[in-house]
């Protein structure tokens, strides 16, 4: 039987099976007053069906800087060479119906996908809140050394902390070409104190992440929430 969690599936794996993992996002927007139903709608569908393998499929919820005033986004993570239904064994009758009942409440807006190049685990119960920065980078494979050995030289600092950078292949909503996603929570003084810590402590590795990151623009940020992970 499939429990809800809200720690992504793909936290228990290592680094080569998250650069063989893909997502898609789907922006909405929840209708008045339709956001306890749209909850009690995707678990009823969800909590006990069997997920494809090795895939995921979260609900998560924008905080500050909600972008094409979007209030949510379903995300669906899969192994690059699996296709079809990320429900396994739903009948085509039954995923209509769902969906049927998710249009009623939401209204959708854009959707991208694309590859996870790297990750660092974390615990999402821990730190529950995620900061996203859609990205625009010169050199994408100097930037994704900048970026491993930065976060490979400052030890056990990110323990629990998840850490992701990956691509937008197909749709970019704003430009962007990357991502990364540092999750914090607000009790430890949250991305503040990360931002903090890598100016202060960790100042010779961070100049050195800027001198060789191959040049990026920062395209968007926005935080998040993750309400619900099936997997």
């Amino acid at each position: 039987m499939k429990k809800i969690t809200l720690i992504l599936i793909i936290l228990s794996v290592n680094l080569l099976m998250a650069q063989n993992m893909s997502y898609t996002v789907y922006e909405f927007k929840v209708k008045d007053e339709a956001g306890s139903g749209l909850v009690q709608e995707f678990d009823a569908f969800w909590k006990d069906a069997k997920i494809q393998e090795n895939g995921a499929f979260n609900v998560e919820k924008y905080r500050r800087g909600a972008p094409r005033g979007m209030t949510h986004r379903m995300v669906r993570f899969s192994e690059i060479e699996r296709t079809g239904h990320m429900r396994e064994g739903a009948t085509k009758s039954e995923r209509s119906l769902f969906w049927a009942k998710v249009r009623d409440k939401v209204e959708f807006g854009t959707s991208f996908s694309g590859r996870m190049l790297s990750w660092l685990p974390g615990d999402f119960t821990v730190n529950p809140i995620v900061q996203i920065w859609h990205l625009k980078l010169e050199n994408p494979s100097a930037f994704k050394s900048a970026h491993d050995k930065f976060f490979n030289s400052i030890g056990n600092y990110m323990d629990g902390k998840a850490v992701g950078f990956g691509t937008i292949d197909v749709g970019s909503p704003d430009g962007a070409t990357h991502w990364v996603a540092i999750a914090t929570n607000q009790k430890d003084g949250g991305l503040l104190k990360v931002h903090h810590d890598f100016d202060n402590k960790f100042r010779k590795q961070q100049s050195e992440w800027f001198e060789t990151n191959g040049g990026i623009e920062i395209i968007d940020n926005f935080s998040l929430s993750i309400n619900r992970s099936y997997n």
